[in-house]
């Protein structure tokens, strides 16, 4: 587009109903984006634009042809004051998250660059969100943090127990129901299934807590007076369709983004710009919380709490439209394990449903020989795309939660060898349900002890310990006892209002005294 304040590929990208109007997307901008509070270009946003220049028309339109007759692209696009990068590179470097050879490893395209990699990354690649790290460099880190690390658990659980001792009389709940803030906790609906999960739990929760929460997705009008704006999963939200439009939003002093992605993971180094710019981060993982509070963002760790009769802590008793489980008898049955909660109760005996990675494909090869003793149900599903309501219709919160009610063991294998806390497999389909969790060992969580809470082993000892549990009468014991206190501590410390203390705290410093 020859106007430089018109994005064309962007607003065909951002807006998909553009290409299927057959308009030209400038009209179409002119006729119709514009009056439904549409961007023509990802830093233009004429809400912002009107109310920082008074003497120009109210309307979309009119605040459009202000800017084009008043403002020069120059002037207009030049960077803004913000975070200093090559400050945050040096930081990153410094605390070991940034290494220039894992750097050039996961970028194939700058494998014959000669030019200085911790200049580029600060330069180009932060901006464009390139991956720059790994299972190596965050478990360097991780090593290196280990003394504050711990603190902090000691810390965190302090907090923890302390809500749960106090109630509704905590001083920051009591706050918060006092002042009651509106809320809004955004999702972007083009994204992954589980994340609108996570989503409903976080909004279910606050207004659980007597906080007033609406939810909103990425079509939300920018107006709409939230006191304080949480983002999920923001590597998904600010990247597709009408969410790239909410990018600047990252930085706005009443935003918070909810992090659920790995620190290894490309999707973490997508956003983690983002996350720098925010006023607040949460993240589902307890050590990612930790690691970016050391890096200079003001973060706290958020694991979804046990919500009662919320979607995923009720019983599922007919599961008859479930196409895994149809052609048993016992999925003809109705099943309320809360009325019914004995081990020979649950028809599965093993289950375990993740996503494909390398080490999960050797790991569930080397357990192949179980599905000859006991009822295996795997349901193992492909990477790459959204798992969105659409393309997964073997797998949801609710058929993957009816499903581990039903089993003595809900299996957990990380995605790789450092073993993030996975809150989905061992927390709402293990603990939440009243099943065993077996896992290989991973990260620590400061609420949750293996040998406790759930049974830990190598991955090369996983059938070993669950041929005991399943077996003997010493693993029985062992597998119904450590179910049930798995359960017991979910609804206790893992409950959902203790879960929402620290975060509360946090949120509180945003909003006025």
């Amino acid at each position: 587009s020859p106007n430089p304040f018109f994005d064309l590929r962007w607003y065909v990208g951002c807006y998909k109903d553009v290409a299927d109007s057959g308009m030209n997307p400038l009209v179409h901008f002119i006729r119709v984006g514009a009056a439904e509070g549409r961007r023509p270009h990802p830093a233009v946003d004429l809400l912002a634009y009107r109310k920082s220049h008074p003497g120009c028309p109210q309307d979309a339109l009119g605040a459009y042809y202000h800017l084009l007759t008043h403002e020069s692209p120059a002037t207009f696009f030049a960077p803004k004051a913000g975070l200093d990068w090559p400050s945050v590179q040096k930081q990153l470097r410094q605390a070991g998250l940034f290494d220039p050879d894992i750097y050039r490893s996961v970028n194939e395209d700058l494998a014959t660059l000669t030019a200085d990699l911790d200049e580029h990354f600060a330069r180009v690649g932060i901006h464009e969100g390139r991956p720059f790290t790994n299972a190596t460099a965050v478990a360097r880190v991780l090593a290196k943090n280990a003394p504050t690390l711990t603190t902090a658990q000691a810390t965190y659980l302090t907090r923890a127990e302390q809500a749960d001792a106090l109630g509704h009389a905590d001083p920051t709940l009591q706050w918060f129901r006092q002042r009651k803030p509106s809320i809004g906790v955004f999702c972007n609906t083009e994204g992954n299934f589980y994340m609108q999960e996570i989503a409903d739990l976080l909004a279910d929760g606050l207004r659980h807590v007597g906080i007033p929460t609406a939810r909103r997705d990425q079509t939300a009008a920018r107006e709409e007076p939230f006191d304080l704006r949480i983002f999920v999963a923001p590597h998904e939200f600010f990247y597709l369709g009408r969410g790239m439009a909410w990018q600047d939003a990252a930085g706005d002093a009443n935003t918070v983004l909810y992090n659920v992605e790995q620190m290894q993971t490309q999707w973490f180094c997508r956003a983690f710009k983002l996350l720098l710019m925010a006023p607040l981060v949460i993240d589902i993982n307890f050590q990612s919380a930790e690691i970016l509070r050391q890096l200079g963002c003001q973060s706290v760790h958020f694991l979804p709490g046990h919500l009662p009769a919320a979607p995923f802590t009720t019983p599922v008793e007919d599961v008859s439209d479930i196409t895994l489980a149809q052609g048993y008898g016992w999925a003809r049955r109705p099943f309320n394990w809360m009325q019914q909660d004995a081990l020979d109760d649950r028809p599965i005996d093993i289950l375990f449903i993740g996503a494909s990675s390398p080490r999960r494909d050797k790991a569930l090869n080397a357990l192949l020989e179980l599905t000859d003793q006991y009822r295996f149900l795997c349901v193992y599903k492909p990477t790459g795309t959204p798992l969105t309501a659409k393309n997964q219709l073997a797998s949801s919160g609710r058929i993957n939660c009816a499903l581990a009610q039903r089993s003595k063991i809900v299996l957990n294998i990380y995605r790789d060898w450092l073993g993030y806390f996975d809150w989905s497999r061992i927390v709402q389909m293990g603990f939440w349900q009243g099943a065993c969790v077996v896992s290989d060992p991973g990260l620590a969580h400061p609420i949750y002890q293996p040998g406790v809470h759930f049974q830990e082993e190598p991955v090369r000892h996983l059938g070993e310990l669950t041929r005991w549990l399943l077996e003997t009468p010493d693993g029985r014991a062992t597998l119904d006892s450590t179910r049930r206190a798995g359960t017991a501590r979910a609804r206790a410390l893992g409950a959902m209002p203790v879960a929402l203390a620290p975060v509360l705290d946090r949120l509180r410093t945003l909003l006025p005294a």
